[in-house]
């Protein structure tokens, strides 16, 4: 997502909890977004070369039950990223229709956030529909764990797992932090929808599923879109919602924000789409929110992580991906526990990377040290020699890489080039994978 600049925005802390060690390390998958649970192949040469790169990333641990299920509906999926998070994100919407007894978007929201942490814990749609057919409050947690939902929208909690790249090339986990939002100021009151906007009810719950097909996002999107068919199979399976099975339109994010996104929204808010699923990309999602929200239409993210995506939500705006603000507050606190307070920041200019950067900075102030410089770069650019020249240039215990995986490693390439990275560097990067090892 495109954002101000880094020196024009003023963040709010996250609290972190202690860390919670797994035991062994595990061995984890590429991502585009997030980290994943499932086994990686050999590694190759090119991520050999990152041995001793640490870093965080948003975890969820699938089942492997869930994990069939999703091969069963695409077998070519290799990594589950954000598939949990887009299943729950469907049945916390048919659960929220069945409460709310209409699928009229602007009335289905009274309900969203409740389903999540108001009652009785439930797991899976059959049984937490038979709280709901009694308007019996309950707590639906599910294939990513426990929502816990915020007045805002926004989920309460984020797990992230701790990883390095061993010397053998693996990306392993060495540990698990979780993060809670702040809690809002007294007083503060939460966007509501207004009730007599947005399309009328028709009886059907119907899902616009807008995520790319190709790109960066693709695989992210295959897997998000597997979660999407489990869920819906499930629920009308058991009934469906309100007595009629879901329906789903299923379209094409684009690459990057732009007209195959816009014309998307086009033809899911033709098809009379209740909610929106979509749409991969922080910076995409963030382009379609107006639309979606003006046409009173729920949108409901499972994979944009920026930590501002929607100016005004108008009560209509929810996600279970968890922000950047809280994983910015996680990897200061990992940079800090290995000693280093004084890292160089390797930031994506214009994107969501500069908030993230701004909390990894105020963390680490906070503990008492500081970014001493935060260098800038273009995801676009033909060459990355000022990149390198300012990263050399520069007096820092550890340097830190915030950005989208291909341009890192291009700077990578760069640095190694030069010889600015010896065999154990301290260096960091968010949202780390193996994906960073495949560019």
């Amino acid at each position: 997502m495109r954002q101000r600049s880094l020196l024009a925005v003023l963040v709010s802390a996250a609290v972190i909890t202690a860390a919670t060690g797994c035991g062994d390390a595990e061995v984890l998958a590429p991502s585009s977004e997030a980290a994943a649970t499932v086994p990686t192949t050999a590694p190759s040469a090119s991520a050999r070369r990152l041995a001793g790169l640490s870093g965080t990333a948003p975890i969820t641990d699938i089942t492997e039950e869930f994990q069939r299920r999703l091969l069963a509906v695409d077998d070519t999926i290799v990594d589950p990223a954000f598939a949990a998070e887009a299943y729950d994100a469907v049945v916390i919407l048919a659960l929220a229709t069945e409460l709310a007894r209409t699928d009229a978007p602007t009335k289905m929201t009274s309900e969203i956030i409740g389903v999540t942490n108001d009652g009785q814990k439930c797991v899976s749609f059959a049984d937490c529909r038979v709280l709901s057919d009694g308007q019996a409050p309950l707590d639906y947690s599910g294939q990513s764990g426990a929502i816990d939902m915020l007045p805002s929208g926004e989920p309460g909690e984020a797990r992230y797992g701790v990883l390095k790249f061993a010397d053998d090339g693996t990306l392993t986990r060495l540990s698990v932090r979780s993060a809670r939002s702040p809690e809002s100021e007294p007083g503060t009151v939460a966007p509501t929808a207004d009730p007599t906007t947005g399309p009328p009810a028709d009886g059907i719950l119907r899902l616009g599923i807008i995520l790319p097909r190709a790109g960066d996002g693709a695989e992210s999107a295959k897997a998000q879109r597997a979660g999407v068919a489990v869920a819906v199979a499930e629920i009308n399976t058991a009934g469906g919602v309100l007595g009629d099975p879901v329906e789903t339109v299923d379209l094409d994010a684009g690459e990057a924000p732009g007209p195959t996104s816009e014309a998307s929204v086009t033809t899911a808010l033709s098809k009379g789409v209740d909610a929106i699923l979509g749409a991969g990309s922080s910076a995409t999602t963030s382009a379609i929110a107006d639309r979606v929200l003006s046409a009173g239409v729920i949108l409901f993210s499972s994979s944009a992580t920026a930590e501002t995506l929607v100016t005004d939500t108008q009560g209509l705006f929810f996600r279970n991906a968890p922000s950047d603000a809280l994983q910015g507050q996680v990897l200061a606190d990992v940079i800090a526990a290995d000693g280093y307070l004084k890292p160089i920041l390797v930031v994506e200019r214009g994107s969501s990377s500069e908030l993230f950067g701004l909390q990894v900075a105020g963390g680490l102030k906070r503990l008492g040290g500081g970014a001493t410089a935060t260098v800038l770069f273009d995801a676009n650019a033909p060459n990355y020699d000022d990149v390198v020249a300012a990263i050399k240039g520069g007096v820092a215990d550890s340097l830190v890489f915030l950005g989208d995986d291909r341009s890192r490693s291009r700077i990578f390439d760069g640095l190694f080039a030069a010889g600015s990275i010896t065999t154990k560097p301290p260096w960091y990067a968010g949202n780390i994978t193996t994906t960073l090892a495949l560019q």
